[in-house]
């Protein structure tokens, strides 16, 4: 049976009103299952946010990189990207969360 190891993935981000965007990590491993979980937070210290935050994970998606970024110079060529796209669901205040990843040892 696999360990499974969770931590802090992105911390400290930020979406306006109905935006959404999305985060990557280069050089993963194919052969290692990976779980994403957004998280909203308070980002005010003495005060708490006015509206309720909701956030979302859209898309989780895997680019396996080609040769043009060995032709073009961005290097990685053959390496696995992964992508992860949030979005808050909030169309009138912007939304504070950080991204927690669970991973397969």
């Amino acid at each position: 049976m696999a360990q499974v190891n969770y931590g802090l993935w992105m911390g400290d981000l930020q979406l306006d009103a109905g935006a959404s965007a999305t985060w990557f990590e280069d050089d993963v491993a194919p052969t290692k299952v990976r779980w994403f979980t957004v998280v909203p937070i308070n980002t005010l210290i003495d005060d708490f946010v006015m509206s309720d935050q909701k956030v979302e994970i859209t898309e989780v998606f895997h680019i396996l990189k080609g040769r043009q970024h060995t032709l073009d110079g961005s290097g990685g060529m053959g390496t696995l990207q992964v992508n992860v796209t949030v979005q808050n669901l909030d169309p009138e205040n912007a939304a504070s969360f950080e991204i927690y990843k669970a991973e397969t040892e």
